[in-house]
């Protein structure tokens, strides 16, 4: 072909198909990097159980490194939410900024 290692072909490929799959297809983006990555790898060379312990090992890690970020997050919005701040913060915003914009729009 282009003299192009086999892994390089599959990421190139892998990519592509990412792209086609987010913006024509519109199937859910975590869907399509799964698919994605499974091509990548068998592609470029790795067995099918590599491949899925690679996917796997892959997401645990991301997971593990943002995992308490979120946690974190959906408490404080929790608690937000339960002691009424979430809704004053809401009106503080909109009294703010003014009733055109109070939808994200500027009018």
């Amino acid at each position: 072909m282009l003299g192009l290692p086999t892994p390089i072909i599959g990421l190139i490929i892998a990519v592509f198909v990412l792209v086609v799959l987010v913006l024509r297809t519109r199937v859910h983006a975590f869907i399509a990097m799964l698919i994605a990555s499974s091509i990548a790898g068998l592609i470029g060379g790795m067995s099918v159980n590599d491949t899925l312990g690679a996917i796997t090992k892959g997401f645990g890690g991301t997971l593990g490194g943002i995992g308490i970020v979120i946690g974190l997050g959906v408490m404080m919005g929790s608690v937000l939410e339960v002691s009424g701040a979430a809704e004053k913060m809401a009106f503080s915003f909109i009294k703010f900024l003014g009733k055109r914009k109070k939808n994200g729009l500027s009018q």
